[in-house]
């Protein structure tokens, strides 16, 4: 929202992101420090999780395509617009769809049953708004609502992440 305001005229719901990773533009320069920052943040979390899900004997599975995730994150302060890396390295995000089906399927333990279905939340949140632009017919519908896609997209993220923090309250 902040990069938006700092564009001028953004519409979060018809406009993607890349508009707003413009280098060398108030957006692009705020945006670009805060993607290294939630990046760097998101790496260590990754690590971290790593070694707690290790210790804890819970499977590291779920948790490896956060990796995706960092590396989307990273990569448009490192690859601004319209650098034509920018495009392909955010588009490694995708793979992180992984993390909350692989939880949803493999995390069977009865104590990481919230975790489960608020991975299943999460995945539905991330994956249903893909669904249109999969689809032929819908796709250019989906375009005018490209903003909207990538923020439940995010809110599937978000999610998933907050999810994940929870298991340090795990007894044992």
């Amino acid at each position: 929202w902040i990069a938006g305001r700092l564009h001028g005229d953004h519409d979060h719901v018809s406009q993607g992101l890349f508009r707003l990773d413009q280098f060398y533009t108030a957006s692009g320069n705020f945006m670009a420090f805060s993607e290294l920052i939630t990046g760097f943040l998101s790496l260590a979390f990754l690590i971290g999780l790593i070694g707690f899900c290790r210790q804890k004997s819970i499977g590291i599975l779920p948790v490896l395509p956060l990796a995706f995730i960092v590396l989307a994150l990273l990569g448009p302060p490192l690859f601004p617009a319209p650098h034509p890396l920018s495009m392909p390295v955010s588009q490694l995000a995708i793979p992180g769809l992984l993390g909350p089906l692989l939880a949803v399927l493999l995390w069977r333990r009865p104590e990481l049953v919230v975790i489960r279905w608020g991975s299943l939340v999460s995945l539905l949140l991330m994956t249903l708004p893909l669904i249109p632009l999969m689809v032929r017919p819908w796709t250019p519908i989906a375009h005018r609502y490209i903003g909207l896609i990538i923020l439940l997209l995010y809110g599937g993220w978000s999610l998933w992440f907050l999810l994940l923090s929870r298991l340090r309250g795990l007894p044992g």
